[in-house]
């Protein structure tokens, strides 16, 4: 199995003189050097003071961040994730298209209805429309990815005969991976992705949500379950020197046989992909378990599961 890591938004309001460029690459390159597969980022435009669910305001554009790291690191760029409704179609798809033609095809495009209420509210975008709106631009961009003189007739948006450049360099078009953790987002992962993206999620919960996406894909319309279909767990990490003995012990927490234990039990429920975060109230205590993570676990976790997803 392989792993991503990604910017750290949840704790960087703590270090904020870790926000500027020469820092964000140091990291990035070292995560690259470390084995790390990919490296996420996710998507916020503005943020309220109000909202207390979001730890900062410090989110980059996704697309134009991946591409810069991509210049210096070979570390798939994952868009973790894309909310959908935010942006015209015909924008994310020239933004992912681009970042997929300068990075020689490795784009993988998550996306998601978004789900904080008041940024949509904020806006000036419909809350109530975000999951229809998401299922149309989807088909929307696969089309004009896919077709060279594309159209598409939908609700919410429509066009006919546009010329659309640059086409992405993957065929047919950059993986599509579904975020959310609904019975609607696993749907549309069944009908839609190329994988699917969740969060807050514990096992018992991917276990029953994956009986879903089977029952999905028995349905007439949706499909045949895709070929290579990626799902991701994510969580956080950190490395002990001794086991935790306490029947509570949390999901990748301890030493580095029992994260191994649980990394095969994600695999036996079906697991591809692992995105993994780190404890620590500092930067040389979070880089410090991103290291421990990547040369006590990775290489034996690289042997668990079916390898990279591409």
């Amino acid at each position: 199995m392989e792993f991503q890591v990604g910017y750290p938004h949840r704790i960087i309001r703590s270090w904020p003189e870790y926000t500027g460029p020469e820092w964000i690459m140091d990291f990035a390159r070292k995560a690259a050097e470390l084995g790390y597969w990919a490296f996420h980022v996710g998507d916020h435009l503005a943020i309220s003071k109000q909202h207390d669910q979001i730890p900062t305001p410090c989110w980059f554009d996704p697309t134009t961040f991946l591409a810069w790291l991509a210049t210096e690191t070979k570390m798939w760029p994952v868009i973790n994730v894309l909310v959908l409704p935010y942006r015209s179609p015909f924008h994310t798809a020239k933004q992912v298209a681009t970042l997929d033609v300068v990075t020689g095809g490795k784009a993988i495009f998550g996306t998601g209805v978004g789900w904080l209420e008041p940024e949509f509210h904020q806006l000036g975008i419909d809350w109530e429309t975000r999951g229809e709106v998401t299922d149309e631009y989807i088909e929307a961009i696969k089309v004009l990815w896919t077709q060279d003189e594309a159209s598409y007739e939908g609700k919410f948006v429509s066009f006919s005969e546009m010329r659309f450049w640059p086409k992405p360099v993957r065929k047919p078009h950059p993986p599509v991976w579904i975020g959310g953790q609904t019975k609607l987002s696993l749907y549309r992962a069944a009908k839609h992705g190329d994988g699917w993206n969740p969060f807050m999620f514990d096992l018992d919960g991917m276990k029953q949500a994956l009986s879903y996406l089977d029952n999905y894909w028995n349905q007439k319309d949706t499909r045949e379950r895709p070929e290579n279909f990626q799902v991701l767990f994510g969580g956080q990490t950190k490395v002990q020197d001794r086991p935790i003995t306490d029947n509570d012990r949390p999901r990748f927490h301890g030493s580095a046989d029992q994260i191994l234990l649980d990394i095969e039990e994600l695999a036996e429920a079906g697991i591809t992909f692992g995105g993994v975060g780190f404890e620590g109230t500092t930067y040389s205590e979070y880089m410090e378990n991103m290291e421990r993570f990547a040369i006590e676990v990775m290489p034996k976790a690289k042997k668990i599961g079916p390898g990279p997803p591409y």
